[in-house]
């Protein structure tokens, strides 16, 4: 081999071990930058469900609340590993300020006071659970820092019927509201309160009428055919509601599967969990006092009745605690609170609701002719919720 020869050769080995360390960083970027971004994402469902769900326990206390969001984040996943908080640092109580959206940090005593809470959920060198990176480890940069944060506040104001992702009215019922502390309900004496909120459209056709306000989502309406109207204010909501899952509580009576065809079945107060609910073929639910029901599993109120004591809407509470449907049809009142944010529930028929319904989709159509009247006697179930992220 020539002196010339070796020369050459010589030129190229740096190079090929310079491209060959560009090349890993090339490669680093897009397989360890995809892992650290789809981290971030998974910290961020993790955080903003932590923080929805702590924010509902605040009146309950600070362990409460700290224990729901270290619950929560524990069920989301982050590279295979569970999400873990820590307690002192990681949940945060505050005040969330609208106008100037800022969140004050709260200490001591004073947490109490909170209408907030800020969860951030981390992967840290510190904490000893970074991100691992590994072409990366090629060029000095064996792991990554993540974290994401979440602020979730009680919202100040409440609807008595919700469909977070639409409502849509068809046939001929109206909604509006009375006040059952003052007696029976009267078309004459009806108020307008009768108020609908969605993070969607709300959606009206035929003779529908909603007689109070209709709230719909940022980018979306209020879509009217036919004759339907609107008597209140039509506006968007200034956020997005979020309402979270109803938990069974503990002692409630386990009742399995409820199906009822016929006759009556009398029912003393108190708290029960059934996997599953149909009343049908005029068979009567009769409630001898207060009543609370926890569903697992769909429910279908077809035909039957469910007498609720005293016909008073706040001594029947119907919570679902899925994704399971709620489908009402027939032609007997229903004095309830229904309160099933995960699950599409729907209202046809000529039967008449007293009271209020907080679910994901929330339906009046088919040959719907009677009315979803609001109590306005009522607290409305389920705190509404804020989420913001950062």
């Amino acid at each position: 081999m020539s002196i010339r020869a070796t020369k050459k050769w010589g030129m190229v080995i740096p190079w090929v071990a310079v491209t060959g360390v560009l090349m890993i960083g090339f490669a680093s970027f897009a397989v360890d930058y995809g892992r650290v971004q789809m981290a971030k994402s998974q910290l961020q469902a993790a955080a903003t469900a932590a923080a929805r769900a702590a924010v509902t326990q605040i009146g309950a206390g600070v362990s409460a609340t700290q224990t729901t969001a270290s619950t929560i984040a524990s069920a989301n996943y982050v590279d295979g590993d569970p999400v873990s908080l820590d307690i002192n640092n990681d949940i945060e109580f505050g005040t969330w300020d609208d106008t100037g959206r800022t969140f004050t940090v709260l200490s001591g005593a004073a947490r109490s006071g909170a209408n907030a809470i800020r969860v951030t959920a981390q992967r840290l060198s510190s904490r000893g659970n970074p991100i691992h990176l590994n072409l990366a480890a090629v060029v000095g940069k064996s792991e990554c820092d993540v974290k994401a944060s979440a602020t979730a506040k009680i919202s100040s104001v409440s609807f008595p019927f919700v469909g977070t992702s639409w409502v849509t009215l068809s046939g001929q019922g109206n909604t509006d509201s009375f006040d059952s502390s003052l007696g029976a309900y009267s078309p004459s004496s009806a108020t307008a309160k009768g108020t609908v909120a969605t993070n969607g459209d709300v959606t009206i056709s035929g003779s529908s009428i909603i007689k109070g306000d209709a709230h719909y989502g940022a980018g979306h309406g209020v879509l009217i055919s036919g004759s339907g109207s609107v008597t209140g204010t039509k506006s968007a909501l200034t956020a997005t509601l979020a309402y979270s899952a109803p938990t069974v509580p503990s002692g409630a009576i386990n009742s399995g599967a409820v199906s009822l065809g016929g006759g009556t079945y009398y029912v003393a107060p108190g708290d029960y969990y059934c996997t599953s609910m149909s009343i049908t073929n005029k068979a009567t639910f009769y409630c001898q006092g207060p009543v609370r029901v926890f569903c697992s599993g769909p429910v279908n109120i077809s035909g039957g009745y469910i007498h609720t004591y005293l016909n008073r809407p706040g001594n029947y509470q119907l919570y679902v605690t899925n994704n399971s449907s709620v489908t009402l049809n027939g032609q007997s009142d229903f004095y309830a609170q229904i309160y099933a944010p995960l699950s599409d529930v729907s209202q046809g028929g000529q039967a008449d609701i007293y009271g209020s319904i907080i679910a994901k989709t929330l339906t009046f159509g088919g040959t719907w002719k009677g009315g979803a009247h609001a109590d306005t006697s009522l607290t409305y179930l389920g705190t509404p919720v804020i989420v913001t992220t950062k």
